[in-house]
């Protein structure tokens, strides 16, 4: 009889054993579907704030450099140039995301200086602005 019992014992702690095993993997798996769908609701909303953003700021801007001469000289009127739409996208892109700076070929790009300067030499910059493209 002791034997019977010490059995039967044993075969419900392997099945309780069984099932917490079965629940813990339940778990973990509705928990990473949470993390997931969290994590995709994170993204639809970056997504949305971005398009947002943009729209905010009247649509995609234009960037210009002064090509002056001298362009922080004031008897001289400023000569602004376009950058190339690659540039431009890059520009736009990184102060869309509110980045701090934007690095191209030759120059780095300051948003909150408003100022162009190159990666060579820090004494060469120049004056930036935005547009907005209509």
């Amino acid at each position: 009889m002791f034997c019977y019992c010490q059995s039967v014992v044993s075969v419900i702690r392997q099945e309780n054993d069984r099932r917490n095993r079965m629940y813990l993997l339940l778990l973990s798996a509705a928990t990473c579907k949470r993390r997931k769908k969290k994590q995709q609701q994170q993204q639809s909303f970056y997504l949305s704030t971005t398009s947002l953003k943009t729209n905010m700021a009247g649509g995609i801007g234009q960037w210009y450099w002064n090509a002056a001469p001298n362009p922080f000289g004031k008897d001289q009127p400023a000569q602004w140039i376009a950058y190339s739409s690659n540039d431009n996208k890059t520009i736009e892109d990184s102060f869309i995301k509110k980045a701090t700076k934007v690095e191209l070929e030759n120059h780095c790009i300051y948003f909150h200086e408003r100022m162009q300067v190159h990666k060579q030499d820090f004494n060469r910059q120049r004056p930036i602005k935005r547009e907005e493209k209509k």
